[in-house]
């Protein structure tokens, strides 16, 4: 059955699509937190201008404040799309936006609007972004689940805002509010590193990238299981995060030339600095999944596909990397793909390429290579 796409509160209402559109119907493009925040805007803020709205990841705070002409802040291409779509779908005009690692943000916010991300070095990148651009006085509003803000998440707002307050839960949900206090002058620089033991390759991951101060697991399993590369093979990474998979095979294999694809601009940025850190160099674009290259033009297709968005988990993301790596690749070329053995990624995996075998297992992942041939 179809999804409820209907997001209330106290001032209002609006017909809401996630994107990419799961197959899972029960995942909606709102949440209690969403609710919460707003009401609380609506009773505190209602006359306030040009909010700055961070993390909105399917355009419901965005839309909902579009009387108050906001300026949307992210960082994760498909939030912005999503905004696009919804904006479009309910007849209002496209929102002033800003990539979060921009440095030409809004002057003077009638107020900040965060929804709270999982990962505490976000959330202090973009506290200290907020500490930077904003001046003294401007109230700061965050909302998220009550399962998901803790103690940790509480001194991280309280190190950046004075006249921090958590709030009472109400349906799961929980707001924190502050306000700045208009004293950094620079924003925090966040960034980890890692050595990997296999290749020497030197990682970089910028705020929110997925496993940024060790080589995860599978993508380890994955990037040495590549049997050899001809020199000047085509070789696209779906989801490339901080670079791992492309600096092991580029160090391993010599002459590739190598291509990179994520919805995190941070990842963007990890893996352009991974590259250079190992003295490679590629061409790494800010999309979902393949549409932003042409059809039959790669070798190869390396992926460790993710399986949350945001605090959701759903397997659509990888469906779409899964039907995009078939498109990019040249006749007979190899898809690489690793996932958790409970994944089931091979029955997906086996409707869209005619050979599908285990190229490399341990007792928790699998990497299968997946030859594109025509039925």
């Amino acid at each position: 059955m179809p999804a409820n796409t209907l997001f209330n509160w106290s001032a209002g209402e609006l017909d809401l699509i996630r994107f990419p559109v799961p197959r899972d119907y029960s995942l909606q493009a709102f949440s209690t937190a969403e609710t919460y925040l707003l009401d609380h805007i609506v009773q505190k803020h209602h006359g306030a201008i040009n909010p700055w709205v961070i993390n909105d990841a399917f355009g419901a705070l965005t839309l909902a404040l579009a009387s108050q002409h906001p300026v949307w802040i992210g960082y994760s291409w498909t939030a912005k799309h999503a905004l696009h779509e919804n904006a479009i779908r309910n007849n209002l005009p496209e929102a002033t936006s800003i990539w979060l690692d921009d440095d030409n943000w809004t002057k003077n916010p009638g107020f900040v609007v965060l929804s709270i991300p999982k990962e505490l070095d976000l959330l202090e990148q973009q506290l200290s972004l907020i500490a930077k651009n904003a001046p003294a006085g401007v109230p700061v509003m965050a909302s998220g689940m009550t399962r998901n803000i803790h103690t940790s998440t509480i001194r991280l707002f309280e190190s950046y805002l004075g006249d921090v307050v958590s709030s009472l839960a109400w349906k799961k949900a929980r707001l924190i509010t502050g306000t700045t206090q208009g004293e950094a002058s620079n924003p925090k620089l966040i960034q980890s590193s890692f050595l990997d033991p296999r290749s020497g390759a030197n990682i970089v991951s910028l705020p929110g990238v997925f496993s940024a101060d060790h080589p995860d697991p599978g993508s380890s399993l994955l990037a040495h299981a590549v049997p050899s590369l001809d020199p000047g093979s085509t070789v696209l990474d779906l989801g490339c995060g901080n670079g791992y998979l492309l600096a092991v095979v580029g160090l391993k294999y010599d002459g590739l030339k190598l291509f990179g694809c994520d919805d995190s601009r941070m990842a963007v940025s990890s893996t352009v600095q991974t590259l250079e850190n190992n003295g490679l160099s590629g061409d790494i674009r800010h999309g979902h999944a393949t549409a932003d290259f042409e059809e039959q033009t790669m070798d190869v297709v390396l992926c460790n596909p993710p399986f949350h968005q945001g605090h959701s988990r759903h397997d659509q993301i990888a469906w779409d990397m899964f039907t995009g790596a078939k498109k990019v690749l040249k006749p007979d070329g190899v898809f690489y793909v690793v996932g958790n053995r409970n994944l089931g990624y091979h029955i997906q995996l086996g409707r869209l390429f005619r050979s599908v075998i285990v190229q490399a297992s341990d007792k928790t992942y699998t990497v299968f290579r997946c030859k594109k041939e025509e039925y």
